[in-house]
Parts: structure tokens; sequence; C-alpha cells
């Protein structure tokens, strides 16, 4: 029988033995009912798998993909859904509105098992969920929103809105304090910034706030600490936030499978379906991408599993400008 391309490709990178680990990850939680609850899916997400890059973040166009594979896990009866995660981080919305989609779709439990690292977005989404799954050496990450700003030449650049925030309300009047500047001098230099910038950065900070209090919080003693530790106290984006330490601050809702004898074949599959992840085959997100764009593999299986991963092509060096004309030189008579 002569193989397909799909066929090639699945046995090039080890698809098929990623999706017989997906089947006995599910299998095994549908053996613990008791702890995750009736009939669960299993889901995932992983992006950024080997580079750091916007383009493999966690944004809308990851719940178009999704919802086919979330349909036919409400056909087969699926009442749960247990999501693989591991991801930088996202769009500053898209944990609400994933989460708000598997609600309305009627799915009863939505569980997060953090794989290795879940920053920013990540860190909201597996907050937003009904219980964070992962080992003790999983990590979180502050949920810093990160605010595009364009660069010259073109380029953009990602700044932190706490730092826009502290930048405008503590550095800048410290230093016109210090400078003895005055006055003037401070509204000089806040004359200098962009406060258009300022402004993105409130909304964002505030946003993240609301869905603290409204969502994370709702119930929960002492998560006033919480939100300090992973908002306001933030200095580095995607600063490692061990979920061993999280444990302890969020009584029930955190397991760590690596600490029971119970969830060690669990913790096994979930281990070898992370080590073959590297082995992902990527093509083009569109034909004749330019010099400098990235290469994205999404692919959707019978488990649902949805995978993002960039490579950055290398960017040709920009052709040499034309002098203006009226630094031309004239030809030369002969």
């Amino acid at each position: 029988m002569m193989s397909t391309l799909v066929d090639i490709v699945f046995e090039e990178n080890p698809g098929r033995r990623r999706q017989e680990l997906l089947r006995r990850i599910e299998e095994e939680v549908r053996l613990a009912e008791g702890v995750w609850g009736r009939h669960f899916c299993v889901l995932s997400l992983a992006t950024n798998i080997h580079v750091y890059s916007p383009a493999a973040f966690l944004s809308y166009h990851v719940i178009g993909h999704v919802e086919e594979h979330l349909v036919k896990f409400r056909q087969e009866g699926c009442r749960g859904v247990l999501v693989l995660l591991s991801t930088y981080g996202g769009e500053v919305t898209f944990p609400e509105a994933f989460i708000s989609k598997l609600r309305g779709m009627g799915f009863e439990k939505v569980h997060t098992f953090v794989l290795d690292a879940a920053f920013s977005a990540g860190t909201l989404l597996a907050l937003l969920s009904d219980k964070i799954v992962g080992f003790s050496s999983s990590h979180l990450g502050p949920v810093d929103p990160q605010l595009i700003v364009a660069a010259p030449q073109g380029l953009v650049r990602v700044v932190g809105a706490m730092s826009v925030k502290r930048l405008i309300e503590e550095l800048l009047p410290k230093l016109a304090s210090d400078k003895g500047l005055g006055k003037e001098g401070l509204a000089r230099l806040y004359a200098a910034q962009d406060l258009y910038l300022y402004e993105k950065a409130l909304e964002s900070i505030g946003y993240i706030e609301r869905v603290f209090s409204e969502e994370v919080c709702k119930g929960v003693e002492g998560c006033e600490e919480l939100k300090r530790l992973l908002l306001h106290e933030a200095t580095e984006h995607s600063q490692p936030i061990p979920l061993q330490r999280l444990a302890s601050m969020l009584p029930g809702k955190v397991l760590l499978i690596d600490q029971s004898p119970q969830f060690q074949k669990l913790a096994e599959l979930v281990v070898s379906y992370r080590a073959l992840l590297r082995y992902l085959f990527m093509f083009e997100s569109r034909p004749g991408a330019a010099p400098g764009s990235v290469r994205v593999f999404v692919v959707g299986s019978k488990y649902g599993e949805i995978v993002g991963e960039v490579s950055p092509l290398p960017v040709q060096a920009p052709a040499q400008r034309a002098p203006p004309p009226q630094q031309e030189k004239p030809p030369e008579s002969r």
C-alpha cells in the first residue's frame, strides 16, 4: 500500500507516537474520575517550543483551530477538558475568551496541565481553570501585559505595561526631584514621553486586575498576595515562579503529580509526550513567505493536538539605497 504525504510526514516527525501518547494520557485521566471529573478529553496547546517569538503566542486564531476539536469532544460526550499547556504567553484577553468558549460549549470542568512553563497569558489561563496540574519543577510567570511599540526603521519592540506605568508615575518624578528640575522640568520630561502608550498600559493593567478580582480571586483567601506576586511585583517578564510555590497559596487548586505514586504512570506519559514535541515538521505560514517571516506548524488530530512552533528565517540585509538626485554625480563627458 502506497503511503500518502501525510503518512510520511507523521512518520518523519513522530506524530503517530504523540497521538498514541495523547490517547493513553486521556485513558489515565478517565481512570481517576474522582480526581479530575467525569469523562475528560485532552487538548494540547504548545507554543514557542524552541524559539521565543510573538508569532507563536496564544491568540484568537488558536480558538478557531481548537473549535472543531471541541465540537467533536462534545459529540463524543466529553464533559471536561484537560489542556496540556506550554507557552511563553499571548494576547492579554485570550485566556478569558478561551475559557468562556469552553464554558459556553457546555464543558463542566477545565483543567490545565503545565508541561514545563506557562508564562504571562499562559499563567492567566492556568489560573482561570478549575485545577492547575503539573510537576514540582513546572513554572508559571508574572502576568505582565506587554505592549507592541513601533521603533525606527519600521522595527517593533515589546515593552512591559508595568514598566511604562513605573516610568511615568515613579521614575520621571524622582528624576525631576533629584535633578532639581521643578514642575516645568517634569512637564518637559512628560512631554517627551508617549502618553498614549501610558494610557494603553493602564488599560491593560486594569483589565488584568479586573480578571483577578472577578475571576481568579473569587472566593480565594489571601489572593491579594497572589496578585501582588504575579502582577505588581513583576520585575522581569516571564520570570519563573515554581508551581510548587503557588501550590501553598492556592490550596486545593494545584495538583503536583510527581508527589503522588497514584499519578506516576500519567507523569511518565506526559514526559514522553513533551519529549516528542521537538521533532515537529514545519511549513511556511504562506506560499512564498518573505525573508524574515516565520514558519509555523499547527496540527489538528483526533485528540485535539494544537501545536504552534516558530523558526525565524534569516533576514536579508536591505539593499543599499541610491543617493538622492541632487547628490548624484553628472555623467562624465567623453
